[in-house]
């Protein structure tokens, strides 16, 4: 019962954090169309980590 519920969450969670990375990607764009290179570099570090994570969540769901 238990792993069921963390497999339900992880799968869950990796569903927020897809939402979040699409998320991310337009609002870096949108900060480098405004001028702003170096908000959009923080951000995209930000995103790189959080697609790591991603990733690293999805190998422990298979």
């Amino acid at each position: 019962m238990f792993s069921q519920n963390k497999k339900t969450f992880c799968k869950k969670r990796y569903m927020q954090m897809l939402k979040d990375e699409i998320f991310l990607l337009g609002f870096v764009e949108v900060l480098e169309s405004a001028g702003d290179r170096q908000g959009a570099s923080l951000v995209r570090e930000k995103l790189y980590e959080l697609r790591n994570s991603r990733l690293q969540l999805k190998e422990l769901i298979s």
